[in-house]
């Protein structure tokens, strides 16, 4: 770690957490996007049905390595499932955390097969990690922009809906699918893609489960954090502003993006519980509805739809899922 990452290794995330940014709440008072979702306390528990109970299809490349000169394999994949009735259906697009470095997509398999028995088409989407320099901003981005893309050109095969796109994450992912929903067509964000260029990148709703909304710098990190975002921007962010704002949701937020519903723990240490709070305020100024469920107590953590000891999470996504996707008012 060099020097400016030890002297800056205590204290509050960086990203929208200091003093100097504490005047975003305030400005709340002036929302116009409203809530996206009235919060569900209690309903019955999503389950996981069986895979013999949906369709499933495990391992489809969507998009082939950028670079093969240095033999590497950055082949691209997706699992998908989706439900037997031969109709059309709304998709959600599942991006796992890791810290942009690490996970993969089978740790949404359950969330894609429980989504499934709900009457989703969910797809579990890999990315590209940033590891040792490699892959750093923008191409995780890319990456699951073009998902989106080679998703809605197939989805003859797979019966979805192209109109009714949304993306669902967990921290790092919750991240990309944050930037899905309010970078929309923005080219600057597209890699080559196998997926015809007609087919849109952009989403119509957002759940983002303890994502990092804002990675400039506005105050110190502590270690883990320095490391991690500097790994996935290449830079520090505070040596290169430009490359950190790019690389932060809060920063492109404008009206006619995406709804979105947030889910926090109110101990996470990793990504403290402001950034979904900043991030709804910014959205609602935009005239964008957005909703933060924050979970007393918890720290940096995913509540899946099937789990029981939170049941106000999962049938508050499935209703905002619901609401955006289906047009069922909730």
């Amino acid at each position: 770690m060099t020097r400016r990452l030890r002297l800056v290794a205590s204290g509050l995330l960086a990203c929208g957490c200091s003093g100097a940014n504490r005047e975003g709440p305030a400005e709340a008072a002036r929302d116009t996007g409203g809530e996206s979702v009235t919060v569900v306390a209690d309903c019955p528990p999503a389950a996981v049905p069986a895979s013999t109970e949906v369709n499933v299809e495990t391992d489809v490349a969507y998009a082939g390595p950028v670079d093969e000169s240095n033999g590497s394999d950055d082949t691209l994949q997706f699992d998908i499932a989706w439900p037997k009735d031969g109709g059309r259906h709304p998709l959600v697009v599942l991006l796992h955390g890791g810290g942009w470095e690490g996970g993969s997509k089978l740790a949404m398999r359950d969330e894609m097969l429980a989504l499934a028995g709900q009457g989703y088409a969910a797809a579990s989407v890999a990315y590209r990690l940033t590891r040792e320099g490699r892959n750093i901003f923008p191409a995780p981005v890319e990456d699951v922009r073009c998902a989106v893309r080679a998703l809605r050109a197939r989805a003859d095969a797979y019966g979805i809906d192209r109109t009714r796109v949304a993306a669902l994450g967990f921290s790092a992912g919750a991240h990309l699918a944050s930037m899905l929903g309010v970078t929309g067509d923005e080219g600057r964000f597209d890699r080559a893609c196998t997926a015809p260029s007609e087919h849109s990148a952009a989403v119509s709703a957002v759940v983002s489960y303890a994502g990092p909304q804002d990675l400039r710098v506005h105050g110190p990190y502590t270690q883990e954090q320095a490391r991690l975002v500097t790994n996935f921007l290449g830079v520090f962010p505070g040596d290169a502003p430009a490359i950190a704002a790019a690389a932060s949701p809060i920063t492109h937020v404008s009206r006619g993006d995406a709804p979105f519903l947030f889910v926090h723990g109110t101990r996470d240490e990793l990504v403290p519980v402001d950034h979904s709070r900043w991030m709804a305020a910014t959205l609602r100024q935009s005239g964008v509805p957005a909703t933060v469920i924050e979970l007393r107590g918890m720290r940096h953590g995913f509540v899946s739809l099937t789990a029981r000891g939170r049941p106000r999470v999962g049938c508050t996504v499935l209703a905002f899922l619901d609401r955006w996707l289906r047009g069922e008012r909730r």
